[in-house]
């Protein structure tokens, strides 16, 4: 497929744009990722890995020798950033007119993933798909691998160019230089979650056209059930702090306004609270339920609502 079809038009930067690559990374060493796209490299491109104040001194030290050895950028601020503020701070140390954020545990099989980027980018976003791994890695892990698994079909990328903004996603993009510097994500959010979204609707308000394509890649790192969990509790705090701002952004918020009309809200909050506890054992096992997990979400985000 030659994917510069999709915007009608011949490659832009092969020849006269300089590429970054910038990697985000905290408590992660990239090794397999990195050796990946050092296989594809440009000879005109660079790679540079942001370290967010890893507290592993031990990985710290390794990647930043691995980084010196391949010639890898690497670049570590004095204090943690969180996710919104390490991609912030790459865009400033990159050297390149276009930069290709790629999350830290995404493995590349492809062999021309860079490439197809190249025949896409210009004046725009362009934005890759995420897949999964079609196995469980273990019990422990089916939380998040099931819940996973279940979106894949609602990320395709025919289905994400419906709602371009609303369907951003952090795990690999290109985007150029000047757009980033424009339009910031924002720091207000610590940690992880629901930055995309956010950032989205901020493109959205800027008219900046972003497009969903096939480019693919997979999630190489599925927390076990525990951590994942904590983790999406975390983020329904963020999404509680920025809910004016995500109305009509967030599944979640849509979901709780229509129950909220048709007067179901309150019995539905009152069913969480009678099986909070047992919930959470269930989420916490070997087969949990993703209904049952969204049920959860809404139950911990009206408890945040009501506090």
């Amino acid at each position: 497929m030659n994917l510069a079809s999709l915007l009608g038009r011949e490659p832009y930067f092969t020849t006269h744009n300089m590429l970054s690559i910038l990697i985000p990374t905290y408590n992660f060493h990239p090794q397999s990722l990195l050796d990946s796209l050092l296989k594809q490299l440009p000879a005109d491109a660079e790679i540079i890995v942001g370290d967010d104040c890893s507290p592993n001194e031990e990985l710290a030290s390794w990647l930043r020798q691995y980084c010196q050895e391949k010639g890898i950028r690497y670049v570590r601020p004095v204090h943690n950033l969180g996710s919104a503020g390490m991609r912030n701070m790459l865009c400033r140390e990159a050297c390149g007119e276009q930069l290709l954020y790629i999350d830290c545990d995404t493995i590349v099989h492809d062999e021309a993933f860079i490439s197809k980027y190249a025949e896409l980018a210009g004046n725009h976003i362009v934005c890759g798909t995420i897949t999964h791994p079609e196995t469980m890695p273990s019990a422990a892990q089916s939380l998040r691998w099931k819940y996973e698994k279940s979106m894949e079909k609602r990320f395709t990328a025919d289905l994400c160019n419906q709602h371009p903004y609303e369907h951003f996603r952090t795990s690999h993009f290109l985007i150029p230089k000047s757009i980033m510097s424009e339009v910031p994500f924002d720091e207000g959010i610590k940690g992880s979650g629901y930055e995309d979204l956010l950032f989205g609707k901020h493109l959205q308000e800027k008219d900046i056209k972003v497009l969903h394509t096939p480019i693919c890649a997979m999630n190489g790192d599925i927390e076990d059930n525990d951590t994942f969990l904590q983790k999406t509790e975390r983020q329904l705090r963020t999404l509680y702090q920025y809910r004016a701002e995500l109305a009509e952004f967030s599944t979640l918020l849509h979901f709780r306004d229509r129950m909220k009309q048709k007067h179901l809200l309150g019995p539905v909050i009152l069913l969480f609270k009678m099986t909070r506890k047992a919930l959470r054992h269930h989420l916490l096992g070997k087969n949990p339920n993703i209904k049952l997990f969204q049920f959860y979400k809404l139950g911990v985000y009206e408890t945040l609502a009501k506090h």
